[in-house]
């Protein structure tokens, strides 16, 4: 066979390029093409050698000149496909890898190259079958087990995926590509040890990997290992400050630290890098929210959804910008969204309920209640803790809520030794809590603050929310120095009060809105409390006391509680430093008659449940002429309750709405209501204090959890026990013969009238009981002893 000059050196070059010489190759397919110009094997090997060489687009126009000369070049259109791939035309590419099939079906490459251009377009099930393909031709091929399983992951078929990874490690066990995805697969089905561990052999085999590096990061973050996962976010981010999944990684770390405006510099910077990114969309969403930046965080998440409509935690998002504008009915909507796209997903179920009790909808009430208590009992988390006291009165059942979710608390590892307090004869006490201002913990412990013995105490309040009104101005002058902590990460409020020497510090959040957990899991004080913001146990091993009292908290419900108890002879602190207006407008103002008995509900609406306003309706039909007035905000509520009375036979008009009045009103208008009728099974707290200080009676059922026996709590310190009913029955009874024999002629009601003089209103009482069982605490950790049950007496 007669070979030309130009396949002479063709020959010589194909040699060069087998042994890796590129350059020299490159020059001589050069010559080669210099002297034939239409050489086809030239042009495509030339082609190739820029492939290899990571120069797609100068080996783009040879492999199309080549496929121009020979039409039925498989090779040559595969390879031509590999290069439009890299440059980013993936449409090109896909017809280019097609024609190369249809030519060679035996090309295993083609259909590796055809299967990556249609994962990146999208086409993921079409990606999956053509690896299949891949694979059957050729079973070892390790990219293909690589990248199939890479498809898998978007799938979310994790366990399959990481059966492809496992294949391309054992046929190709220095891939760090496969050893990186099989730490990010182990990561989604929850194995985060060995994820860790996959992704630093992928490291060891190629330092500076920084998709290992960015996947140990999500590895560590998912375990709550913090500190550790931004470490791993910043060193991927050395080494490729153009991950986008670093970046984004990086402001969830942030984000978990408390540190809400760092963690949004990092999520723009991902952004920038990938602005179709839905999930970082929406966790910049979540952090704009945190900053209080309502109308860009709801911006952001509506870009989240326009990019994924399905995306978890959207909807919810959504819902609680909303619920923070007032619009509750709409906010309602988007958790019922939320449900309906992930009725599993961690808190979703407890959240609906929650939306639909804000809005008096009680649709499938009993299955959601049934599910829910099913779920947390298996220890899922179905709900907040706060959402399960709202609607279940098993204290065992709240306990393993408030397990679970304080197991997912996240340490901030100040790293600070040991605490020594203040190292003083004053014991210095910590408030912490984000409702210093016009709200129900600082409307009761404004008195306490001030009531303190300032001769063995100090006292020092760390605000954390946003409030800041006439009522921050009273807790500020109740205090020996006020701590504004507002837009402070949690790991900087966290070692200012370290450094102040707190002998204890006092948790007057719990499991409810504003709280910052992970300021006393990094433990601030050598004793830890939790009072008044959250009924119920925190069952976290970080809080070693709870205040209680006989009532909350007899001894036969104990194993309700992971906290050692301070158990002080009544619970609540009461202020009375308010006074109301000395006379509000008459019944009519209000829409009451003069005559009609007035039952009473100031309570907050998610308090209500179907069971409990059945049982209101049913007391309304026993006692005619007799009217409920309700605080109730919301008109769909309204409407949906009138509804609820007019099908149970009860006349709508006999449902009174109250409208929102100043506080001085509200505190008078009490005086209208004839019968107060407390909620179950979360009782009231402050809206009952204030009804008993008004000297109106208070009817309340307990129960067995801690918040469903305030009520009976307040009542026993205000000496009328006649008003605590132990059942439904009871207390639909109790209520209808208080409306009928006239009641409030009764022991009970003339207690309730003196109850203003009583201990219940006696801060300076209760601050002596309260101080005695911080000093037993206090001695007791400066000698070195556990926590342990303190009663005072």
């Amino acid at each position: 066979v007669h070979m030309t000059r130009a396949d002479q050196l063709v020959q010589q070059a194909m040699a060069l390029q087998r042994q890796g010489r590129l350059q020299e190759a490159a020059q001589l397919y050069q010559q080669a093409l210099l002297a034939d110009p239409k050489h086809v094997e030239a042009l495509h090997l030339m082609g190739v050698v820029f492939l290899q060489s990571g120069q797609p687009q100068a080996a783009a126009p040879l492999l199309e000149k080549a496929v121009s000369l020979r039409p039925d070049f498989a090779d040559a259109h595969a390879n031509l496909g590999a290069a439009l791939r890299r440059l980013g035309r993936s449409t090109d590419a896909l017809t280019s890898f097609d024609r190369a099939i249809r030519l060679n079906g035996q090309l295993v490459e083609a259909h590796v190259g055809y299967a990556n251009a249609l994962f990146e377009a999208g086409r993921n099930e079409d990606a999956l079958k053509r690896f299949d393909a891949a694979l059957a031709l050729a079973p070892a091929h390790a990219f293909a087990h690589c990248n199939r399983g890479a498809v898998l992951q978007v799938l979310k078929r994790p366990v399959e995926a990481l059966d492809a990874f496992d294949l391309a490690i054992r046929n190709a066990p220095q891939m760090a590509e496969a050893h990186a995805n099989r730490g990010n697969a182990l990561r989604e089905l929850g194995r985060f040890d060995e994820a860790i561990a996959a992704c630093d052999r992928a490291t060891e085999l190629r330092p500076g990997y920084a998709a290992a590096l960015a996947y140990r990061g999500f590895a560590l973050l998912e375990s709550d290992r913090i500190l550790e996962a931004l470490s791993s976010f910043d060193a991927a981010l050395r080494a490729n400050r153009n991950d986008a999944r670093a970046w984004s990684g990086r402001g969830r770390a942030l984000a978990a630290m408390g540190q809400p405006q760092q963690a949004l510099d990092s999520y723009d910077a991902a952004l920038a890098l990938l602005p179709s990114d839905a999930r970082t969309q929406f966790y910049r969403a979540v952090v704009l929210h945190v900053l209080r930046r309502y109308e860009e965080a709801w911006a952001a998440v509506d870009r989240a959804l326009a990019l994924d409509a399905t995306l978890k935690g959207a909807h919810h998002l959504r819902a609680n910008i909303l619920e923070s504008q007032g619009k509750r009915e709409e906010a309602l909507e988007n958790c019922r969204k939320e449900f309906e796209l992930y009725p599993d997903a961690d808190y979703t179920l407890g959240y609906y309920i929650a939306a639909k009790l804000t809005q008096c909808d009680w649709s499938d009430y009993e299955l959601l209640i049934a599910t829910l208590c099913e779920r947390t009992a298996a220890g899922k988390r179905a709900a907040l803790p706060f959402g399960l006291l709202l609607v279940c009165d098993s204290g065992a059942l709240q306990r393993t809520c408030a397990e679970t979710y304080a197991a997912t608390a996240t340490s901030l590892l100040l790293g600070s030794g040991p605490l020594r307090g203040s190292q003083s004869e004053k014991i210095r006490i910590g408030y912490f809590s984000s409702d210093f201002g016009n709200h129900p913990v600082t409307h009761l412990m404004a008195g306490l603050f001030a009531a303190h013995d300032r001769e063995r105490f100090e006292v020092i309040a760390y605000a954390l929310g946003e409030n800041r009104d006439e009522y921050t101005d009273l807790v500020r002058s109740g205090v020996d120095r006020f701590v504004d902590c507002r837009g402070t990460p949690s790991h900087d409020t966290a070692a200012k009060a370290r450094a102040d020497g707190l002998d204890v510090a006092v948790d007057l959040n719990g499991h409810t809105m504003g709280s910052e957990t992970g300021i006393f899991l990094s433990r601030v004080a050598p004793v830890q409390l939790s009072y008044i913001g959250y009924l119920g146990t925190l069952g976290a091993p970080f809080m070693d006391y709870l205040i209680v009292d006989p009532v909350v908290a007899p001894p036969s419900n104990r194993a309700f509680f992971s906290e050692k108890l301070i158990t002080l002879p009544w619970y609540q602190c009461n202020d009375t430093s308010e006074k109301p207006m000395a006379n509000a407008p008459g019944r009519a103002h209000y829409g009451l008659s003069e005559q009609a008995f007035v039952f009473g509900s100031f309570n907050n609406m998610f308090k209500l449940t179907p069971g409990m306003f059945a049982g209101w309706l049913r007391i309304l039909r026993r006692t005619p002429g007799s009217v409920l007035w309700m605080y109730v905000a919301e008109p769909a509520a309204r409407q949906r309750l009138r509804d609820t009375a007019t099908s149970q036979g009860v006349d709508a008009e006999r449902i009174v709405f109250a409208n929102r009045v100043s506080r001085g009103e509200h505190l008078a208008r009490q005086r209208h209501v004839d019968l107060m009728l407390d909620t179950y099974p979360y009782n009231g707290g402050a809206t009952t204090s204030i009804a008993i200080r008004a000297g109106v009676p208070v009817l309340t059922r307990a129960g067995e959890a801690f918040a469903s026996r305030m009520g009976a709590s307040l009542l026993v310190a205000a000496n009328a026990s006649d008003l605590i009913a132990n059942t439904a029955e009871e207390y639909e009874e109790k209520a209808v013969q208080f409306a009928l024999l006239d009641g409030k002629s009764s022991e009970a009601a003339r207690s309730i009238t003196q109850a203003h003089t009583t201990k219940l209103y006696d801060p300076e009482a209760f601050a002596r009981h309260f101080e005695r069982g911080l000093e037993i605490a206090v001695e007791r950790a400066r000698a070195g002893l556990p926590p342990e049950d303190i009663l005072v007496n």
